[in-house]
């Protein structure tokens, strides 16, 4: 087992759901419930043109784009009996989550790293699910 294989399939899915959910929540609660209310148009463009704003919302799309990926991936592994740890589901999980935050908060280069786990754990998850069938 190698010590990057922190996770199994079904654990890195559920985190990834759950991070997923979590950051919608959070774009919701910081920015779209006080654009949405009516009578709030000006404070609406004002929270659109923010980099706050732009930041937050490229990079939660960005982190939607790969979860459900992710997770169908992930959780149809789970369901084949993949109970090992998996050095794939921890990347992706890792990845996700780290990319998430390391955009969010500290920008370029700093995600870097965790978008190419990401992509590594893809490929491995890719090759495991060629292996299952």
């Amino acid at each position: 087992m190698s010590f990057l294989a922190l996770v199994n399939a079904y654990t890195a899915g559920v985190v990834i759901f759950a991070h997923s959910s979590l950051t919608k929540m959070m774009m919701t609660l910081e920015f779209r419930e006080r654009m949405t209310r009516p009578g709030n148009e000006e404070l609406a463009k004002k929270i659109a043109g923010s980099e706050s704003f732009k930041v937050t919302a490229s990079t939660q799309a960005n982190e939607a784009e790969y979860a459900g990926l992710m997770c169908a991936a992930l959780f149809y592994l789970a369901t084949q009996g993949a109970t090992e740890t998996s050095v794939g589901a921890s990347l992706c999980m890792v990845g996700q989550v780290g990319y998430y935050w390391c955009r969010r908060l500290g920008g370029y280069p700093f995600y870097v790293p965790f978008a190419l786990a990401r992509y590594a754990g893809l490929f491995m998850i890719a090759y495991t699910l060629y292996g299952a069938m």
